[in-house]
């Protein structure tokens, strides 16, 4: 953390030291400055589908879903093609007991991982959470 404070001193208009800090401090636990750092960054570049997508991972350890959600949403505007988001945006529907809307962001995570030949443990993990709702069914 102390190299991202040396770097946000040296040059305060660089998103990705802000980034990659409130990355650090979500490590920590420390979300209410990983969020702080993930509100400069947006900021600073606001068309970083990424920086929604970690402020949106850390509202959800915060159980701030709706706001994790809303963070998912702006973040697929921005990618509407990333898996990941997808993924993270039905963890988040499916801890509000949205269970439709959960399956449908984790088929469409499905859907696009695959074919983007993403990594088989990423696939096997989606199935797993569409398996879950399936079984509860």
């Amino acid at each position: 953390i102390a190299d991202y404070d040396q770097a946000i001193r040296l040059r305060p208009d660089f998103a990705e030291a802000y980034t990659n800090r409130g990355l650090a401090k979500t490590k920590k636990g420390d979300l209410d400055a990983a969020i702080a750092d993930y509100d400069q960054a947006i900021r600073l570049k606001p068309d970083d589908a990424g920086i929604y997508n970690n402020r949106g991972n850390a509202k959800a350890e915060k159980d701030d879903w709706d706001a994790a959600i809303a963070d998912y949403d702006q973040a697929l505007r921005l990618k509407p093609d990333d898996a990941g988001i997808y993924y993270n945006r039905g963890n988040s529907k499916y801890a509000k007991d949205d269970r439709d809307a959960a399956l449908a962001d984790w088929q469409e995570a499905l859907s696009r991982a695959v074919a983007q030949n993403l990594p088989d443990a990423l696939i096997a993990n989606i199935k797993q959470k569409i398996d879950m709702l399936s079984d509860d069914a």
